[in-house]
């Protein structure tokens, strides 16, 4: 082998040396930068936008998002959300009579609650469904292993820009019922007790009566986005995913209806007549229970 042949079986050589260099030193460089949270964009790890019209989950996703579902005897069974599936959720409750019903939850739990489990760090942010109401609302959030449903009432967010994190599961509790969530307040910090969302009057369902008692009967809910994320020990996120939660309350004012014919229809069918349909129809509406509603809309994972 000629001198000129040995250079060029050497420069060869070097270059294949210093590729594997540059190789090796990029990948530190990105391992560096994602254990700041840094790194490609999202999109480098295959992740798309959270929202998906049709979606389905990999055969062992890195992330689940856990729910309390109610049957209709209000009994829960702890589920994890499935892609388009709304799922019936919330504390159980029993209608008190009067104006509303008692939460049956422990702890004094009355609203949502939601647990998401993940290999890394999770992070929590939400947004109002279709428009912002000039409002921030609290919610509670811990670790919870034991997928209770249990929370440091402690620890709160009332931001929307604050995300919650916890490492490996995290559980979210959000107070309140239907458009009327607990502890609210406005952007420059006053508290807004009375603060409602969409508001549907019974007037607008059934029309005008003639004693104007349709017209102090209402229903209230929202809807906000949960977004989720989950990134592994080096910051490199790994799963995304958006809950919709739907909140409806109990039909406002229909209990104080039904208290004051009730006993014109216990007398009547004590008498053996048929109570009176129009003064029925206030304890279908009382009985009525507040609803909160979980679907899975999106959910994406790096491959």
């Amino acid at each position: 082998m000629s001198s000129t042949e040995m250079q060029s079986v050497i420069r060869i050589f070097w270059i294949f040396i210093l590729a594997i260099l540059l190789l090796f030193g990029g990948t530190l460089l990105s391992s560096f930068l994602g254990s700041f949270g840094g790194g490609l964009p999202d999109e480098a790890y295959g992740l798309e936008e959270l929202s998906q019209q049709n979606f389905t989950l990999p055969d062992d996703p890195v992330m689940t998002v856990w729910v309390w579902e109610k049957d209709i005897t209000e009994k829960r069974e702890l589920i994890s959300l499935q892609p388009r599936t709304p799922v019936r959720t919330g504390p159980s409750v029993a209608w008190s009579g009067g104006e509303g019903f008692d939460f049956m939850n422990p702890r004094g739990m009355n609203g949502f609650t939601m647990t998401v489990v993940g290999d890394g760090t999770i992070t929590v942010t939400w947004e109002h469904d279709c428009c912002d109401c000039g409002f921030t609302h609290t919610w509670w959030y811990s670790p919870d292993p034991e997928l209770t449903g249990g929370v440091d009432t402690s620890r709160l967010s009332r931001s929307h820009n604050a995300p919650v994190s916890g490492v490996n599961n995290l559980c979210i509790l959000w107070q309140g019922e239907g458009g009327r969530p607990a502890d609210t307040v406005t952007y420059d910090g006053n508290i807004a007790p009375d603060a409602y969302h969409h508001v549907t009057p019974l007037v607008q369902l059934w029309g005008r009566d003639e004693a104007g008692l349709n017209d102090s009967v209402s229903q209230d809910s929202m809807s906000i986005l949960i977004r989720i994320e989950n990134r592994n020990l080096l910051g490199r996120l790994t799963a995304t995913a958006t809950v919709r939660l739907t909140m409806v309350s109990h039909w406002r004012g229909a209990g104080t209806h039904w208290s004051r014919v009730r006993e014109d229809v216990i007398r009547a069918e004590n008498a053996g007549r048929a109570g009176d349909p129009e003064a029925l129809k206030w304890l279908d509406l009382a009985i009525e229970p507040p609803t909160w509603t979980a679907e899975l809309i999106g959910y994406t994972q790096a491959e």
